[in-house]
């Protein structure tokens, strides 16, 4: 069971509605994360919620992927003095297809297909 594995590997701290177990292991959710596409590659801090993307869609959920846009063009200010400068439109569309490549690698399958929904470039379902 779904909710089990992701307890078993310390996943779970605590729920605060019992029903989640019920819906994770009988039922298909539809599961979000965002990553901001403030680099063109993935790295060692994105690991843990593409790990748990990959089990919950071999759970039989379905994954989208939530690309950044205005929140990639800006970065992550936290723990910073300064304000970041804005990244370019250009790069940052470069960085969206880059990241789109990889999930496409690391998360293809029954539950994830790769494509942007019609009038968001930003999302990858």
């Amino acid at each position: 069971m779904l909710f089990e594995d992701l307890e078993y590997r310390g996943l779970v701290y605590q729920i605060s509605d019992p029903l989640l177990k019920k819906l994770l292991n009988e039922d298909h959710l539809v599961v979000y994360a965002g990553f901001d596409p403030t680099s063109d590659s993935l790295h060692v801090g994105h690991l843990l919620q593409v790990c748990n993307l990959r089990r919950l869609m071999q759970g039989g959920h379905k994954i989208v992927v939530v690309l950044g846009g205005a929140t990639g063009m800006i970065g992550d200010p936290s723990g910073k003095i300064e304000e970041r400068p804005l990244m370019e439109p250009d790069l940052l569309k470069q960085n969206i297809e880059s990241l789109r490549i990889q999930f496409e690698q690391l998360l293809i399958g029954q539950n994830f297909t790769s494509g942007f929904p019609a009038g968001n470039p930003h999302v990858i379902v």
